[in-house]
C-alpha cells in the first residue's frame, strides 16, 4: 500500500467531499425538474399544445383553435396574432395556430395595417406525444 504524505491525504478528502456535494446537488435538480417537465408536458400536450425546446428549456406552445383563419388584425385570433407573409402586400393574412409559429411574417392589425414583423427560428425539438 502506498503511503501519501498528510497534506494530498487532505486534498483528496476535500475533493472527494466536493465531488459528492456537487454530484447529489446535481441529481436533487435534475429530478426536481424532471418531474416538473413531466407535469407540464402533460397537461401542454392535453390541450393540443407542443411540448417544444427553444434555446434553454422546455415550454408549451399553445394550441389555438382558430388558426389558419383569414383575418386582418392581431385582436381577431385568439392567439393575438395575425400573419402575414412577409413582405407581402396583401391587407389580410391568417391566425396562428400556434402562440409561436417558426418563419418569418408581417404582423397585421387595424383592418390589415402591417405593423411589425414577427422572425422565429425552428424549434431545436418538438414532442406531441
Amino acid at each position: 500500500m502506498v503511503k501519501l504524505p498528510k497534506q494530498q491525504k487532505l486534498i483528496f478528502l476535500i475533493l472527494l467531499i466536493v465531488i459528492i456535494y456537487f454530484g447529489v446537488k446535481y441529481w436533487q435538480t435534475y429530478q426536481v425538474e424532471n418531474k416538473y417537465d413531466i407535469t407540464q408536458k402533460k397537461e401542454c400536450l392535453s390541450k393540443k399544445g407542443q411540448w417544444v425546446t427553444w434555446g434553454e428549456g422546455w415550454f408549451c406552445n399553445n394550441f389555438y383553435e382558430d388558426g389558419g383563419e383569414v383575418c386582418q388584425s392581431e385582436n381577431e385570433c385568439s392567439s393575438g396574432k395575425c400573419l402575414a407573409d412577409e413582405y407581402s402586400k396583401t391587407d389580410h393574412g391568417r391566425c396562428g395556430s400556434y402562440f409561436n409559429v417558426p418563419g418569418c411574417f408581417d404582423l397585421l392589425s387595424d383592418g390589415g395595417k402591417h405593423t411589425g414583423f414577427s422572425c422565429i427560428n425552428n424549434f431545436l425539438r418538438v414532442e406531441t406525444k
